[in-house]
């Protein structure tokens, strides 16, 4: 398939399935599987220690249930789910909140009940 019938296909799925799988990727299980545990011990964390991990000027980090309305023609309610957010790192001298652009939030021991080692497997 060219790269346009590739990009009208994800284009597709996102706007009428709302997801999409990639299968036949070179991204080792073993590293996908310590991704879904690091976020299932990120997202069981109490609410005010993933509050301190939210930055709401460059919409980074944490963001709650219902704090986002993806579809606010169809919704009368935020989303029913929680995200994590990260985009390129671009240090503080950089930042731009109008692009949003900056610096990531990420978890550090003083903002979560997480060894610094765990911290440092989400960078």
């Amino acid at each position: 398939a060219s790269q346009e019938e590739i990009a009208s296909s994800l284009r597709e799925a996102c706007i009428n399935v709302g997801f999409f799988y990639l299968e036949n990727h070179s991204i080792p299980q073993n590293l996908l599987d310590n991704v879904l545990t690091q976020s299932e011990q990120l997202f069981a964390l109490p609410m005010e220690q993933k509050l301190e991990l939210s930055d709401s000027v460059l919409t980074r980090g944490y963001t709650r249930f219902g704090e986002e309305t993806l579809d606010p023609i169809n919704q009368v309610r935020g989303d029913t789910k929680e995200g994590y957010y990260i985009g390129d790192e671009v240090d503080v001298q950089h930042m731009d909140p109008k692009r949003l652009k900056g610096p990531n939030v990420w978890p550090t021991p003083s903002s979560c009940s997480m060894s610094d080692e765990k911290c440092r497997l989400f960078r």
